[in-house]
């Protein structure tokens, strides 16, 4: 799905999870070439590159979290715990070092975000 179909999904709990599910799919794709990425982050032409996909990340996270319908300090809270379920070291870390498969780290990602709601 992409953001448009995701922001679409009134629920918020699903949008969350729908949203999961795509960046998961997107993040086994070009796992790769990410990975390459932010290894080499701190060159400056590849922060500037990559200007677009950090864009594109801050603009998934907004359409998580305007689902929620949060104020205040639950919402930076809530906020947080959405760019952490929608990183990609997150990713790598319950997919490719815990071997987690994809439903397992989606379902613990939404719960670890609902706790926070």
């Amino acid at each position: 799905r992409n953001g448009t179909e995701v922001a679409r999904i009134a629920d918020p709990v699903a949008r969350l999870h729908a949203a999961l599910q795509a960046t998961d799919a997107y993040f086994e794709r070009t796992h790769e070439m990410l990975t390459a990425l932010a290894r080499d982050m701190d060159i400056p032409m590849i922060w500037e590159a990559t200007a677009p996909l950090r864009q594109d990340a801050a603009d998934r996270r907004a359409v998580v979290l305007q689902g929620f319908r949060l104020r205040g300090a639950r919402r930076e809270r809530l906020n947080a715990a959405i760019e952490l379920a929608l990183d990609f070291e997150t990713w790598r870390l319950l997919r490719q070092r815990r071997q987690l498969g994809a439903s397992t780290t989606i379902d613990l990602l939404v719960d670890m975000v609902r706790a926070v709601a």
